[in-house]
């Protein structure tokens, strides 16, 4: 049966007026100072690191809503973007606004988002399992590499957002439903607060995520009747005044939204008729992808999951505290590889339901009696140290000689990537060698003692190990990605521009989807026109990105009108860049990774330069890490 822990609580602040014993309480939690300690290892580089290209649209986007004054109609580059609802670039508008034109600006609310849901992961595990269960599962959960990842080095995006809105709501329905807290109604507010906050973070799939795991928890167990009451009408009420009024305005100002946002980007990406079509993994790696997210205690996982699912047989499965955690992560993970439209992080807001599982787990191991689980969980971690082993020796020869494979299979699988072996990025995989063999040489180390602790039962000790593999592991990643973003970034790109002087217009090769145009536009400060690529164009976009989209006779127009033009595009498309301009003059600038950027005033205008048509070797393997 699902117990109620009354404890659980001090996870999250009271809304009553602290006092000072209830701060000190709050200071002395276990769950507060894994928040604290945390807070540093998330906030590296938030600042050093450049924006990629595609998540350079939320800055982007929220500067244009800074400028122009127009909270309601999201716009790119002038043109409107109905991509994604505006929670988003609202708060980066706000950060701009406090942190100024940084990269800290738009990564600090997934910062913030996936340290707030260390503390909400605690309180969700304290409810289910006991307070020591909590602070574990906050402790696992700080220490998965997916979150960490994806809300400040890989990607800036809504989905770690998104991931903290359904923890939210999930611990408001245990607390207004099912433990039925002195504040239940407050926390019954707050639950659909957070569906209308999840709707303008994801849209119908933010809206709908939260509320149908809660749905069908309160269905199967039984709890349906608490939502037949005054409350829940008024928390209907609340949801609508959030996620509606902006639905309304936006579609009363842009008459194709409702077409653009509803069917395009929900409807069309979910049976996968969506143009361009998403970058997509099959099924299988999707899965993995996920296993993956949860590193370093992935090991550990089946073990968690079997568990659940045993003690949800072994008792009134509809009573049993197991249910609505495993209907979390089993409906996320069930929709995406049912659906067509499958991303390797759309996993993530499952990961707090795995790190609950796993808290849980430990916490089972610290009772004297589980001995043959400890030893379980040592063969387990076993393994999983023998595959780090094998897998540092494998970087060693695949970071290496053996390198150039890895850009065989980027070209082959993620075709969009900017990564095509050109010598600045094979330095980088050199250079990269050694501290990924070291760090996964220590990694395994440092596993294989924890599985040692726990022969030894000592659990403690174990956990401590695990955890701290995570630090230098975190540092790496953050070092690695200074290393490789900028070839995602227009930032280096917008730096060759910078010295180049002014420019009248500047061209840029239509990319896979229009959103990537947003880096070019957010580090040079100024609009961009965009070539098309017959190839890449999509008929049913809207008319009004058309503004900014160039034919090819009107760029040839463009490139001879006697303006200066500088025109930016992939060195694998030298061949028909070539063919398009011809004989017409064209002066390489530069380079960076695999872009080149070309200007078309040769001599006049530019004395004591000599005139260069083109002169850039075709062969990426001959393009460095450029500079004018």
């Amino acid at each position: 049966m699902f117990k109620c822990h009354v404890d659980a609580a001090e996870c999250i602040p009271r809304t009553t007026s602290l006092s000072a014993k209830s701060l000190l309480s709050i200071l002395g939690h276990p769950v507060f100072w894994v928040f604290v300690i945390s807070l540093p290892f998330y906030l590296i580089g938030v600042r050093s690191l450049a924006l990629c290209d595609n998540d350079a649209m939320y800055p982007q986007v929220a500067g244009e809503m800074l400028r122009t004054g127009d909270w309601i109609t999201p716009r790119l580059d002038g043109v409107a973007h109905f991509d994604k609802p505006p929670l988003i670039y609202w708060l980066n508008a706000l950060s701009l606004r406090v942190l100024g034109h940084t990269e800290a600006s738009a990564r600090i609310w997934p910062v913030l988002a996936a340290c707030l849901t260390i503390l909400v992961v605690g309180g969700i595990g304290a409810s289910v399992y006991g307070k020591r269960a909590g602070w574990l599962s906050a402790l696992v959960f700080s220490g998965c590499a997916g979150p960490y990842l994806y809300c400040r080095v890989i990607a800036v995006n809504a989905d770690i957002l998104l991931c903290f809105w359904t923890c939210l709501a999930i611990l408001a329905y245990i607390k207004a439903i099912i433990e039925q807290d002195r504040h239940a109604g407050l926390w019954m507010q707050v639950m659909f607060a957070c569906f209308g906050m999840a709707g303008l973070t994801k849209s119908l799939y933010g809206f709908g995520l939260p509320m149908v795991i809660i749905g069908l928890h309160a269905l199967l167990s039984g709890r349906w009747r608490g939502f037949l009451c005054l409350r829940a009408a008024a928390g209907v009420v609340v949801a609508a005044v959030i996620v509606l009024p902006w639905h309304i305005l936006v579609a009363m100002a842009n008459p194709h939204f409702l077409w653009a946002y509803i069917v395009r980007e929900n409807f069309q990406r979910l049976v996968g008729n969506r143009w361009p079509r998403d970058e997509f993994v099959s099924a299988p790696l999707f899965l993995i992808f996920t296993a993956l997210w949860t590193f370093p205690w992935m090991g550990l996982l089946p073990q968690a999951v079997f568990r659940a699912f045993s003690r949800i047989r072994g008792t009134k499965w509809v009573e049993s505290e197991d249910l609505l955690i495993c209907i979390w992560f089993l409906f996320i993970l069930g929709l995406f590889t049912i659906s067509h439209d499958r991303l390797e992080y759309y996993s993530l807001p499952a990961i707090p339901a795995f790190a609950i599982l796993l808290g849980k787990l430990w916490d089972d191991s610290l009772k004297v009696e589980n001995r043959a689980l400890r030893g379980y969980m040592a063969l387990a971690l076993g393994a999983l140290a023998m595959i780090l082993l094998l897998g540092a020796v494998a970087g060693w020869e695949i970071l290496g000689p053996a390198k150039e494979e890895i850009f065989k299979f980027l070209e082959t699988w993620w075709p969009y990537s900017g990564w095509s072996g050109v010598s600045a990025q094979m330095a980088v995989i050199q250079r990269m060698r050694i501290p990924t063999v070291v760090v996964l040489a220590g990694a395994s180390i440092f596993v294989f003692s924890a599985s040692v602790a726990l022969l030894r039962s000592r659990p403690r000790l174990a956990c401590a190990l695990m955890i701290g593999i995570m630090a230098p592991i975190f540092i790496m990643a953050n070092w690695g990605f200074e290393l490789m973003v900028p070839f995602e970034s227009s930032a280096p790109i917008v730096q060759i521009l910078k010295r180049a002087g002014p420019v009248e217009a500047v061209v840029i090769r239509e990319p896979h989807e229009y959103q990537w145009v947003s880096g070019m536009v957010y580090y040079a400060g100024r609009s961009v026109y965009v070539l098309k690529d017959q190839k890449v164009g999509d008929p049913t976009l809207d008319g009004d990105r058309d503004k900014r989209l160039l034919e090819p006779r009107e760029f040839l127009k463009l490139w001879n009108s006697g303006k200066r033009v500088i025109f930016v595009y992939e060195i694998d498309e030298q061949a028909e860049i070539s063919k398009l301009l011809g004989s017409e003059p064209a002066r390489v600038l530069g380079g960076f990774g695999t872009r080149v950027v070309v200007e078309n005033q040769v001599e006049s205008d530019l004395p004591g330069r000599t005139p260069a048509i083109m002169q850039r070797p075709t062969s990426v393997k001959g393009f460095g890490r450029g500079s004018p």
